[in-house]
C-alpha cells in the first residue's frame, strides 16, 4: 500500500525542519536538502546513485520526499547512502499532520466481497455465445 499525507500542512524552516527530519519516523512531506557529492562516499561503482538528482562531483540542493529521506539514511547494504540527517543540511520542509495508507479501505472491501461471493453460473441463453 502507498502512504500519503493529508490534513493540514505545516511549513518548517531551518532548525525545526532538521529536528522533524531527525525523528524516528518523520512526518510525510517534502524536504529541501542538499545532497552531498557522491564521490566522497564509498558507494559501489556498478550501482546507480541513491537519488536521481544526486551528482558525483558536486552537492545539489533539491526537494525530496520522506521516502527518499528514509532511503538516503538507510545503510548502503540496503540501497541507501548511510547518511545522517545532518549530512543532508535540511533547510525547509512541508509536512502533513496526518498520514494514511492509500487503498487500504479498497483492499478491505475487496476481501470482504471476495469472501462472500458465490460461484457464478452461465445462463443457458448465453452459453452458445460464451464459447
Amino acid at each position: 500500500m502507498l502512504s500519503f499525507g493529508y490534513g493540514r500542512v505545516r511549513n518548517l524552516l531551518r532548525a525545526d525542519a532538521g529536528t522533524a527530519a531527525s525523528e524516528a519516523k518523520p512526518a510525510f512531506g517534502i524536504w529541501r536538502v542538499t545532497l552531498p557529492a557522491a564521490r566522497q562516499y564509498a558507494l559501489p561503482e556498478k550501482l546507480p546513485l541513491p537519488h536521481p538528482a544526486m551528482r558525483d562531483d558536486q552537492p545539489v540542493q533539491t526537494w525530496i520526499t520522506t521516502v527518499s529521506l528514509d532511503g538516503l539514511c538507510a545503510p548502503i547494504a540496503d540501497g541507501g547512502m548511510g547518511l545522517d540527517v545532518d549530512d543532508l543540511d535540511v533547510t525547509e520542509a512541508w509536512v502533513y499532520e496526518e498520514q494514511g495508507r492509500a487503498l487500504d479501505k479498497w483492499a478491505q472491501v475487496s476481501q470482504r466481497i471476495g469472501a462472500r461471493s458465490v460461484p457464478w453460473r452461465i445462463s443457458p441463453h448465453l452459453a452458445p455465445h460464451v464459447i
